[in-house]
């Protein structure tokens, strides 16, 4: 249910971020997403420290799971009324969100961006089938580099990460920690780098413009030799003692 709610908002969230000029509004999105990741993983962690230290029973992660739920609750209520509160600070974006218009806070006094070339006092320019179609596949054929490295990023990560790693039985210097504890640290390594990496956006840009799309999509296609690299140091170790 939870994944539900979030797959409705967090687009209506990204596109409201997207009208405001800057792109400041957006990155914030991109940090608070990266940030609740690391929020729900220090919860998780502490309840389970909490509640029996680092190597907790059955009854105590039962426990722990209530509490952990119980802060997910407080948190998403926050949360909530957080921007309850914004909406009422800036009623522009209420105004936003209700009508999905924008035009008439197209003004000098507004950091609202629209098309490149369009006049504000114009606003929207209704066309055709055809012209949409158009400007799609002009639009399609700017972005489709960008957007095939997207894919892939996502695709790579998703196809080996965590549930491969977090598989692996524990050995080695990680054996003493147990297989719960195991599987917060593949997660948390991937969260807490995500957040970084967000927090940081602005540099990466930066690093990203002096490298061609062209090379970019060569990166991320040779990125996928990491999935059968990780299947190979992950599949031996799936039955202990292997």
């Amino acid at each position: 249910l939870v994944a539900i709610a979030q797959l409705l908002l967090e687009p209506a969230l990204f596109g409201l971020a997207a009208t405001l000029q800057g792109g400041g509004a957006t990155q914030a999105m991109m940090v608070g997403n990266a940030a609740a990741g690391v929020v729900v993983l220090g919860a998780s962690v502490l309840t389970r420290l909490a509640a029996g230290g680092g190597n907790p029973s059955k009854e105590q992660l039962g426990f722990a799971a209530n509490v952990f739920y119980a802060l997910q609750v407080a948190y998403s209520l926050a949360s909530i009324g957080l921007y309850l509160l914004l909406l009422r600070r800036y009623p522009r974006l209420a105004t936003i969100a209700q009508t999905g218009s924008r035009n008439q806070w197209c003004s000098a006094a507004t950091p609202l961006l629209l098309p490149d070339g369009l006049p504000r006092s114009e606003g929207a320019v209704s066309q055709g089938l055809r012209e949409r179609l158009v400007a799609l596949r002009v639009a399609a054929r700017a972005v489709w580099r960008p957007a095939a490295c997207q894919a892939l990023c996502f695709g790579v990560t998703l196809a080996s990460w965590p549930s491969i790693p977090g598989a692996a039985c524990v050995e080695g210097a990680f054996a003493g920690m147990g297989e719960g504890w195991w599987f917060t640290l593949v997660v948390g390594v991937y969260n807490c780098l995500d957040f970084a990496a967000r927090v940081h956006l602005r540099s990466l840009q930066k690093v990203a413009a002096t490298v061609s799309p062209r090379a970019c999509l060569g990166w991320c296609l040779a990125r996928i030799a990491l999935v059968p690299l990780v299947y190979i140091c992950v599949k031996p170790r799936l039955v202990t003692g292997a």
